[in-house]
Protein backbone atom coordinates (compact mmCIF):
# COMPACT_ATOMS: atom_id res chain seq x y z
CA UNK A 1 0.00 0.00 0.00
CA UNK A 2 1.34 3.41 -0.96
CA UNK A 3 1.22 6.30 1.47
CA UNK A 4 0.87 9.83 0.14
CA UNK A 5 2.31 12.80 2.02
CA UNK A 6 -0.27 15.35 3.17
CA UNK A 7 2.03 18.43 3.33
CA UNK A 8 5.41 19.41 1.87
CA UNK A 9 7.77 22.38 1.71
CA UNK A 10 7.82 23.06 -2.03
CA UNK A 11 10.69 25.35 -3.07
CA UNK A 12 12.92 24.58 -0.07
CA UNK A 13 16.30 22.79 -0.27
CA UNK A 14 17.38 20.54 2.60
CA UNK A 15 20.88 19.38 3.51
CA UNK A 16 19.47 16.38 5.39
CA UNK A 17 16.47 14.33 4.25
CA UNK A 18 13.07 15.52 5.49
CA UNK A 19 11.10 12.74 3.79
CA UNK A 20 11.65 9.32 2.20
CA UNK A 21 13.32 9.47 -1.20
CA UNK A 22 10.71 8.95 -3.91
CA UNK A 23 7.82 9.86 -1.63
CA UNK A 24 4.87 11.35 -3.54
CA UNK A 25 3.15 14.64 -2.71
CA UNK A 26 0.13 15.94 -4.64
CA UNK A 27 -0.70 19.57 -3.86
CA UNK A 28 -4.20 21.05 -3.69
CA UNK A 29 -4.06 21.89 -7.41
CA UNK A 30 -3.18 18.31 -8.40
CA UNK A 31 0.51 18.94 -9.17
CA UNK A 32 2.68 15.86 -8.51
CA UNK A 33 6.04 16.11 -6.70
CA UNK A 34 8.58 13.50 -5.59
CA UNK A 35 11.22 13.93 -2.90
CA UNK A 36 14.64 13.53 -4.54
CA UNK A 37 18.35 14.11 -3.98
CA UNK A 38 20.60 16.08 -6.34
CA UNK A 39 23.50 14.17 -7.88
CA UNK A 40 25.41 17.34 -8.77
CA UNK A 41 24.24 20.94 -8.87
CA UNK A 42 20.65 21.46 -10.04
CA UNK A 43 19.37 24.70 -11.57
CA UNK A 44 15.80 25.66 -10.68
CA UNK A 45 13.06 25.41 -13.34
CA UNK A 46 15.09 23.32 -15.80
CA UNK A 47 14.31 19.79 -17.03
CA UNK A 48 16.55 17.08 -15.55
CA UNK A 49 16.60 13.34 -15.91
CA UNK A 50 16.23 11.24 -12.78
CA UNK A 51 16.64 7.63 -11.73
CA UNK A 52 13.35 6.26 -10.37
CA UNK A 53 14.95 3.52 -8.28
CA UNK A 54 17.40 5.74 -6.39
CA UNK A 55 15.43 9.02 -6.79
CA UNK A 56 18.60 10.86 -7.78
CA UNK A 57 18.33 13.94 -9.99
CA UNK A 58 20.85 13.17 -12.70
CA UNK A 59 21.64 15.73 -15.44
CA UNK A 60 19.83 18.26 -17.62
CA UNK A 61 17.94 16.58 -20.44
CA UNK A 62 20.10 17.18 -23.52
CA UNK A 63 18.90 17.74 -27.03
CA UNK A 64 19.56 14.64 -29.16
CA UNK A 65 22.06 13.28 -26.63
CA UNK A 66 19.89 11.95 -23.86
CA UNK A 67 18.10 9.68 -24.46
CA UNK A 68 19.74 9.44 -27.96
CA UNK A 69 18.88 5.75 -28.20
CA UNK A 70 15.14 6.36 -28.51
CA UNK A 71 14.43 5.11 -25.01
CA UNK A 72 12.24 7.00 -22.58
CA UNK A 73 13.94 9.12 -19.92
CA UNK A 74 12.02 10.30 -16.87
CA UNK A 75 12.13 14.09 -16.30
CA UNK A 76 11.69 16.39 -13.35
CA UNK A 77 11.99 20.10 -12.58
CA UNK A 78 13.10 21.48 -9.24
CA UNK A 79 11.43 24.73 -8.14
CA UNK A 80 14.63 25.59 -6.23
CA UNK A 81 18.36 25.51 -7.07
CA UNK A 82 20.14 22.62 -5.33
CA UNK A 83 23.75 21.97 -4.46
CA UNK A 84 25.21 18.48 -4.86
CA UNK A 85 23.55 16.02 -2.45
CA UNK A 86 20.80 18.41 -1.33
CA UNK A 87 17.18 17.25 -1.14
CA UNK A 88 13.92 18.83 -2.33
CA UNK A 89 10.44 18.18 -3.61
CA UNK A 90 10.63 18.27 -7.43
CA UNK A 91 7.85 18.38 -10.00
CA UNK A 92 7.38 15.14 -11.95
CA UNK A 93 3.90 15.70 -13.42
CA UNK A 94 1.09 15.76 -14.11
CA UNK A 95 0.18 19.37 -13.38
CA UNK A 96 1.45 22.89 -13.99
CA UNK A 97 5.17 23.61 -13.70
CA UNK A 98 7.39 26.66 -14.11
CA UNK A 99 10.16 26.06 -16.67
CA UNK A 100 12.91 28.18 -18.20
CA UNK A 101 12.63 28.75 -21.95
CA UNK A 102 15.39 29.24 -24.51
CA UNK A 103 13.32 31.80 -26.41
CA UNK A 104 9.76 32.55 -27.47
CA UNK A 105 7.21 29.82 -26.89
CA UNK A 106 3.71 29.91 -28.38
CA UNK A 107 0.63 28.99 -26.38
CA UNK A 108 -0.68 25.43 -26.82
CA UNK A 109 2.26 24.42 -29.04
CA UNK A 110 3.93 21.10 -28.26
CA UNK A 111 7.35 21.36 -26.65
CA UNK A 112 9.64 19.18 -28.72
CA UNK A 113 12.99 20.55 -27.72
CA UNK A 114 15.27 20.72 -24.75
CA UNK A 115 18.58 22.57 -25.07
CA UNK A 116 21.82 21.23 -23.56
CA UNK A 117 21.18 23.27 -20.41
CA UNK A 118 17.70 21.77 -19.90
CA UNK A 119 15.75 24.82 -21.11
CA UNK A 120 12.69 24.10 -23.25
CA UNK A 121 12.02 25.33 -26.78
CA UNK A 122 9.11 24.82 -29.17
CA UNK A 123 11.29 25.38 -32.26
CA UNK A 124 13.53 22.33 -31.83
CA UNK A 125 12.18 19.05 -33.20
CA UNK A 126 14.73 16.39 -32.25
CA UNK A 127 13.45 15.59 -28.75
CA UNK A 128 9.87 14.94 -27.67
CA UNK A 129 8.32 15.74 -24.29
CA UNK A 130 4.84 14.29 -24.83
CA UNK A 131 1.96 16.58 -23.96
CA UNK A 132 3.98 19.48 -22.51
CA UNK A 133 2.54 22.85 -23.63
CA UNK A 134 2.85 26.47 -22.53
CA UNK A 135 -0.16 27.78 -20.62
CA UNK A 136 0.31 31.25 -22.17
CA UNK A 137 2.64 32.68 -24.81
CA UNK A 138 6.16 33.36 -23.51
CA UNK A 139 8.40 36.04 -24.96
CA UNK A 140 12.17 35.63 -24.79
CA UNK A 141 14.41 33.46 -22.65
CA UNK A 142 12.60 33.54 -19.32
CA UNK A 143 10.41 31.36 -17.11
CA UNK A 144 6.80 30.50 -17.84
CA UNK A 145 4.01 28.11 -16.86
CA UNK A 146 3.66 24.80 -18.68
CA UNK A 147 1.00 22.12 -18.44
CA UNK A 148 1.99 18.45 -18.31
CA UNK A 149 -1.02 16.11 -18.71
CA UNK A 150 0.93 13.14 -17.31
CA UNK A 151 4.30 12.28 -15.79
CA UNK A 152 7.18 14.07 -17.54
CA UNK A 153 9.39 12.02 -19.83
CA UNK A 154 11.42 12.62 -22.98
CA UNK A 155 12.64 10.63 -25.96
CA UNK A 156 14.38 11.42 -29.23
CA UNK A 157 12.05 12.23 -32.10
CA UNK A 158 11.91 9.53 -34.75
Amino acid sequence: MSIQRKAAEIGVAHTTPQARLGELYIDELGNHYRYMQADGAVTANVLYSYVPVTWQIDAPIKLAVEPADGKQVFCCASPVTLADNEYAWVFVGPGVVTLTTAGNVAVDVAIFGVNADGTVDDAITTCVIPGLTAVAAITGATTGSFYAPHALYAYDAP
